[in-house]
């Protein structure tokens, strides 16, 4: 249902040492939009460079951030940790050239200063840059300090309920925020949320178990006791061979030829190595989970319509979909196998292996490395704790009557929430253009689907995984 809404532009000012300060600093935003937008009928819009600013040529990078952002801003939240910043044409650093330019257009400007304890990588002129500039500022100034994430998002809360407060009885505090309607655009998501049905536990024990039970099957065997038996932690019990003069060959350089090397492990040894690749599979799976998911779904994309007349210039557009719902990276892999899932290699079989004499021996591994091509992406996405998602689409030019769809969408979406989820998911949406200083709001419904047929491709991944 579309609604009238106030938009007021917060934006995010620091050097590039606090990284998750402002990604704080964002999410603190959200949750304030999440609880106070319907009833209050403001919306904040965060804006930050490596989000916000479209690449540009012709000016100094500071000039088109002041120009992209900080002209359309209503509130400035400014955040130092160690560093002070590099310096501009104008200024001692970009973060300074903000403050300086928000206070001159009476802006609220808002500073915090970390008290955490330095890092150990830190630049101490940068440091002692820092220094000067938060002694010069106390006389015209009241800043504060954070020694954590929660504390500054605490204090930011505080900090912008001050500043709202203030807009309904003076609305000339935010001359450039404007209501407007949503009628004039059609938003949709093009595919589904994914539901995942199914219990991947019992083909992943499976092969676990088949894995370990090939290896095991290598080792000598005659009959022993239970008593004579070594035990493999989690590993089943195998039989241990009392043939002295069998073991006295095969441990020995003349029981081979010159190509072939024995076996130089005890049986213990190599039941702890078993046991160590178990525990280092389980414990990467998670991970490599998520990369077969993205790699076998199909990526989501947005979709805008413009049913006016009017054409925007950098057009953003902002999609929150809440009630369990997860981004992952898409990656084009149509059968992903366990290299590319980053799966360990189970430890060589029991026995004697094939070596070359006249090899010269490695003095380091080169490390694989899994080159993707560049492309600027217009689609980003953040995952909130409280499980939802916001996806940020840079629409660019968007002309009267005109249907655009994200063609560069990189991002899966997972359900993770309760199993007795309807067919759908509830979204809204947010959209803002440059110079037009308006917040077109509305709300979708997303489908959600369910797919049944997984086991089978993630068994076929896994039987990929060969044994030396």
């Amino acid at each position: 249902m579309a609604r009238n809404s106030t938009v007021v532009t917060v934006f995010i000012a620091s050097p590039s040492d606090v990284p998750k300060a402002r990604d704080a600093v964002e999410q603190v935003i959200h949750e304030w939009n999440a609880s106070n937008s319907k009833a209050r009928g403001i919306t904040l819009l965060p804006w930050r460079w490596e989000t916000g600013a479209v690449a540009e040529y012709g000016e100094h990078p500071q000039k088109i951030v002041n120009r992209q952002g900080l002209n359309d801003a209503d509130i400035v939240i400014a955040i130092f940790g160690s560093r002070l910043g590099q310096n501009t044409p104008d200024a001692v650093s970009g973060t300074v050239e903000e403050i300086t330019l928000a206070n001159a257009a009476k802006l609220p400007v808002h500073v915090y200063f970390s008290t955490a304890p330095l890092p150990n990588d830190i630049d101490l002129k940068q440091l002692e840059a820092l220094r000067d500039f938060q002694t010069e500022i106390q006389h015209i100034s009241l800043y504060d300090g954070y020694e954590s994430v929660d504390e500054l998002k605490t204090k930011v809360l505080r900090a912008i309920n001050h500043d709202i407060n203030g807009i309904e009885p003076l609305q000339g505090m935010l001359p450039r925020a404007h209501k407007t309607n949503s009628d004039d655009f059609s938003v949709a998501i093009e595919g589904s949320i994914i539901k995942v049905s199914g219990n991947d536990f019992p083909v992943l024990n499976s092969f676990i178990e088949r894995t370990k039970n090939q290896l095991l099957d290598r080792l000598p065997r005659t009959e022993t006791t239970e008593a004579d038996t070594p035990k493999c932690g989690v590993l089943d019990k195998y039989n241990r061979s009392t043939d002295s003069l069998a073991s006295l060959l095969s441990s020995s350089p003349f029981a081979y030829g010159i190509n072939t090397k024995p076996e130089d492990r005890t049986p213990e040894q190599y039941c702890t190595e078993i046991n160590d690749w178990v525990l280092k599979f389980r414990e990467r799976w998670p991970s490599a989970r998520v990369l077969f998911l993205g790699s076998t779904l199909s990526p989501c994309r947005p979709v805008i319509e413009n049913n006016s007349d009017t054409f925007l210039e950098d057009v953003e557009l902002t999609i929150h979909i809440g009630e369990g719902v997860v981004g992952i990276d898409h990656r084009m892999k149509r059968n992903p196998d366990s290299k590319y899932l980053k799966l360990p290699s189970p430890p060589r079989r029991w026995g004697p292996r094939k070596v070359d004499p006249f090899s010269a021996p490695q003095l380091f591994a080169v490390p694989e490395v899994d080159i993707q091509p560049f492309r600027p992406r217009s689609l980003s996405w953040s995952n909130s704790n409280n499980g939802s998602v916001s996806l940020k689409y840079h629409v660019g030019d968007l002309r009267p009557r005109q249907l655009q769809k994200c063609n560069d969408s990189d991002v899966v979406l997972i359900y993770v929430g309760n199993e007795d989820v309807g067919a759908t998911v509830a979204a809204s949406w947010s959209l803002t253009a440059r110079g037009h200083h308006k917040l077109y709001e509305g709300k979708i419904e997303v489908p959600i689907h369910t797919r049944r047929d997984l086991n089978s491709k993630l068994g076929l991944a896994l039987d990929t995984l060969k044994i030396e």
